[in-house]
């Protein structure tokens, strides 16, 4: 995922710098991906992006959520605890990139990706008239990315345990 991250990143014009994990970063606090802020907000001069995915289940794996899009939350909320002290220190605006396996991306995942959608439009990288729509090309591209590797997933661990 986070190369269609990039990818999409570097169609829209913009800077994509992907994180090496340090084997000796034992906090494990580093984004998987710094750009370029998509807004001017006041001192932030860079964005951190980190790829996250969960079940559409409860923790049980058992019944579905009291609401759609809860279990989401739940990993989006855990991702800027996480993050909260990075992005202070490096003036950094943080992002989520939340998945469920079932395709369905989370609100700040889409709004990111609405973001990069206006910038390559302004900047004239995307025509919208000609091309797919920015925003529904890069949201199909990540849930059927996503949606590929949990079947991948699936498979290796029935293969596992018909061994």
């Amino acid at each position: 995922m986070v190369k269609q991250v990039e990818q999409m990143l570097v169609a829209a014009g913009r800077k994509a710098e992907v994180e090496v994990t340090n084997p000796q970063d034992t906090d494990n606090t580093r984004p998987d991906i710094i750009t370029d802020n998509d807004d001017a907000q006041a001192g932030m001069t860079q964005t951190a992006l980190d790829f996250t995915s969960t079940t559409a289940y409860n923790d049980s794996n058992t019944q579905l959520p009291d609401r759609p899009g809860k279990a989401m939350e739940r990993i989006a909320s855990d991702k800027h605890a996480k993050y909260q002290q990075y992005a202070a220190e490096n003036e950094s605006k943080f992002v989520p990139l939340a998945m469920d396996n079932h395709g369905a991306i989370h609100k700040e995942f889409a709004d990111f990706i609405a973001a990069t959608a206006r910038i390559a439009e302004k900047r004239l990288l995307f025509i919208p008239k000609v091309d797919l729509h920015f925003k529904t090309l890069w949201s199909h591209v990540f849930s059927c990315s996503i949606i590929k590797l949990y079947y991948a997933n699936i498979c290796t661990l029935v293969q596992k345990l018909q061994n």
